[in-house]
């Protein structure tokens, strides 16, 4: 038997590795078995065992406005727990919301839009690695952001993040090909830019400062003497300022108020106790494993490329913009820096496709795609639930609610922090009316003001155990998990405990 070293061949569509005993037996590779295999892992891992239940707080929070809105509610101004909400765009619930209209209000629907976006960012990298690389490249690339802690744990959750990544890398791909001549580049980078803001706000100004900076680096400042960039700058701004005039008519300086400049106050203030400077340094290096390493690499090589390449000296600059920018605020949270993970997935797979040999590229993917085989046949045949409920007791009640509650009942939640576990409640009825309150003296002022409705209080034994006074003249009729509902209503009948 002879074997020959695997061989990568130049040119054509394809990479071909063949061997020799008695005949010979070649695989040939192209782009649609690599962008196969990424889609596959992509849409596995965002939306395996859709029956099981994953929304975490803020995911519960966006498909309750998303709800209201497909329910006859206000398109353009989102409202949540009857307050108008002010905390981000409205792109990603109007989305949610015609996904509900179309299918229903399901868990599952809720998801969809966070992870086909999930799935387009894996797939935009592949093919800028591709592009500017090779196979390889590519392919590592998406699989390292794929696979990532951070990214893999939002795929599966309605939330803005996914969005916001997927139009960031857009814009400044579209930018890229923009430099490369390609006037519709700049327009795109404009249309994507302005996608960015309509998901999750002035974040998305970070696509034209990694432009700028690019320029400056590339010496090439004179592009900016080109119209189409200034009539990428218009459509950017043209794109949300049309919602943003519509909602200061609508809503005057509360919009502005609590829009921009709560914004502003948050990221300068920070929470009760903020973070410092290394917060995130911290988090990538206790997570982003196994590709830390090569990030650094990448790194390395990019800093060294004589060439100036401009893809390398963007995705420098996409790292450090985010990265430091996100730093300095004083407001952190770790999946804050997920619209820089495309840019350090693409140094990571540059540094992957220096580093492996042939072979261990073609062993990587061949163990990458029967890996994702073995784990869908997995899925499909095992009954235990991978997504960790975080609010069992809210999800086994929500039935019994939904017989018990009417729509002009109050519930107050005692000590029960907003977003996390009430608005579960949502899930049932949209409509309920929830108020939080943290001190007996507020939950008493409370049931003074609204003496002539049903008032249904919400919390857990602990805080009765504290402080028996709270549930004074209300009887218990739901329980779970050391989380109770109390009524004053001698009609609401004894439901019990659910386990």
């Amino acid at each position: 038997m002879i074997a020959t070293k695997p061989q990568r061949l130049q040119g054509g569509g394809s990479v071909k590795y063949a061997g020799t005993m008695n005949q010979q037996i070649s695989l040939e590779l192209k782009s649609r078995h690599f962008a196969g295999t990424l889609a596959f892992l992509a849409l596995l891992l965002a939306f395996n065992q859709p029956w099981s239940t994953s929304m975490d707080g803020d995911s519960i929070v966006y498909a309750t406005i998303s709800r209201t809105i497909a329910e006859g509610g206000n398109w353009l101004t989102p409202v949540y727990n009857f307050r108008n909400f002010f905390d981000h765009p409205p792109l990603v619930f109007w989305v949610n919301a015609l996904l509900f209209k179309l299918l229903g209000p399901g868990e599952w629907v809720a998801k969809l839009f966070s992870g086909f976006c999930g799935l387009g960012a894996v797939l935009l990298v592949y093919h800028i690695g591709r592009r500017y690389g090779n196979f390889y490249l590519g392919f590592y690339a998406a699989l390292s952001m794929l696979l990532t802690y951070d990214f893999t744990k939002y795929l599966n959750k309605c939330r803005l993040d996914m969005p916001l990544v997927l139009f960031f890398a857009c814009g400044l791909y579209s930018f890229l090909r923009g430099l490369e001549g390609e006037k519709k580049g700049f327009y795109l980078c404009g249309l994507f830019a302005g996608l960015a803001f309509f998901t999750k706000g002035i974040v998305a100004a970070g696509i034209f400062l990694i432009s700028l900076l690019l320029l400056v680096d590339l010496k090439k400042l004179s592009f900016l003497k080109k119209k189409e960039i200034w009539f990428a700058a218009i459509i950017s701004v043209a794109v949300p300022g049309l919602w943003v005039a519509a909602q200061y008519h609508a809503n005057g300086p509360e919009f502005f108020e609590r829009y921009f400049l709560e914004q502003v106050r948050r990221s300068i203030q920070g929470r009760d106790r903020p973070y410092g400077p290394f917060y995130y340094s911290g988090h990538l290096i206790a997570v982003y494993w196994p590709w830390l390493p090569f990030l650094f690499h990448g790194i390395a090589l990019s800093v060294r490329d004589k060439e100036k390449h401009p893809l390398w000296r963007m995705a420098l600059l996409w790292c450090g913009v985010v990265f430091i920018a996100f730093s300095l605020a004083r407001f952190k949270i770790h999946y804050y820096l997920l619209p820089m993970f495309p840019a350090m997935a693409l140094l990571a797979g540059r540094s992957l496709d220096r580093t492996l040999s042939d072979g261990a590229k073609l062993a990587g993917f061949k163990l990458t795609a029967a890996a994702g085989v073995l784990a869908a046949f997995f899925l499909a045949v095992s009954p235990l639930p991978l997504h960790h409920n975080r609010y069992p007791e809210i999800y086994k009640m929500a039935p019994y609610m939904k017989e018990l509650l009417k729509e002009d009942d109050l519930i107050i939640a005692y000590r029960n922090q907003e977003g996390i576990t009430t608005p579960s409640l949502y899930l049932v009825n949209p409509r309920l009316r929830i108020v939080y309150c943290r001190e007996p003296h507020e939950l008493r002022e409370i049931l003074q003001e609204n003496g002539s409705r049903r008032i249904i209080i919400y919390t857990s034994d602990r805080n009765v155990q504290e402080n028996p006074t709270i549930i004074k003249g209300f009887h218990p009729f739901l329980e779970n998990n050391g989380m109770r509902f109390y009524s004053m209503d001698p009609g609401v009948k004894l439901s019990g405990r659910i386990y």
